[in-house]
């Protein structure tokens, strides 16, 4: 996304951000996962994501699929983040990541989000409105679209929690 203008709003209390909706390719790689034929679509938010919609994202080995389908050849040379979504509602999902270069199951991925979002409104789960996404950090994320490039940008944002204060040397 070289040469994209992103805005934030930063408060005590909560940062947004925009995202950029790139490239966007339904049924990209599919796999089986749990004895039932899935298709992966993928989005590009900034960076490249899959995203499966999953009947219980609980019961998915995310670490191991994730991996695999993280490396799948359809995807290569870099690979992709992997994300499993699960309506939660008309707007609601809930999400899990697995995130390359970190090489495992992140607790919550802005951009991952977003792209969720973007495949579950294409896939008719969700409506094309302000989407609350669940992660495994306990802290939702809230999605909406940028009231004036509602189809290629996206407002990202959530509570944040001061955690740590310090010096470098």
């Amino acid at each position: 996304m070289a040469g994209v203008m992103h805005k934030a709003i930063v408060s005590d209390d909560s940062v947004w951000v925009t995202a950029e909706v790139g490239a966007v390719h339904p049924r990209r790689v599919q796999t089986v996962l749990n004895g039932k034929p899935t298709w992966f679509d993928s989005a590009h938010t900034g960076t490249e994501h899959v995203v499966a919609v999953v009947d219980d994202v609980d019961a998915i080995d995310a670490v191991l699929v994730g991996r695999l389908i993280r490396h799948h050849a359809d995807l290569a040379p870099l690979g992709t983040n992997v994300n499993f979504v699960q309506a939660a509602g008309r707007q609601a999902l809930k999400i899990r990541t697995y995130e390359r270069g970190v090489e495992a199951e992140t607790l919550s991925c802005g951009s991952g989000a977003v792209a969720a979002v973007v495949i579950a409104t294409l896939r008719g789960l969700v409506s094309p409105r302000t989407v609350t996404v669940h992660n495994r950090a306990g802290e939702p994320l809230t999605v909406r679209p940028h009231p004036d490039r509602p189809k290629r940008t996206h407002w990202v944002g959530g509570p944040v929690t001061h955690t740590f204060e310090g010096v470098l040397a």
